[in-house]
């Protein structure tokens, strides 16, 4: 399997091999991470700042997942990764550690809900 690196604000892509020959499948086209980890109202300098976070492609998995998902625990990220996005059971459990990560670099935060004993997440604008 070969995979693009992306950038910052790129679209992942994956080349996937199988016996009809090589597919591109286009992660997440669909919502783009458009939104850098600085809130409208944080001094500039937060947002020269947040403009060179680059996040790896399980972190921006985790982030566009709680996107488009709207509020999400890790859980939630996890399950949809297997069922939306065809990840494999231990490609979706790396992508669901990412979320402290994720949480750290200013991309999500806590809603203070708890679903299923598990914080609920957004994605912050």
């Amino acid at each position: 399997m070969q995979t693009e690196t992306p950038g910052p604000q790129t679209e992942r892509t994956e080349l996937v091999a199988n016996d009809r020959g090589p597919m591109q499948q286009p992660l997440f086209s669909d919502f783009p991470i458009d939104q850098l980890p600085a809130r409208k109202s944080d001094p500039e300098t937060s947002h020269e700042a947040a403009a060179k976070v680059e996040l790896k492609p399980n972190q921006q998995c985790f982030v566009r997942v709680v996107g488009r998902l709207g509020t999400a625990t890790a859980k939630e990220v996890k399950a949809f990764c297997i069922s939306a996005l065809g990840k494999t059971e231990s490609e979706a459990e790396t992508v669901r550690k990412r979320q402290r990560e994720c949480e750290r670099l200013g991309f999500i935060e806590t809603t203070g809900e708890r679903r299923d004993g598990c914080q609920v997440y957004r994605k912050v604008n």
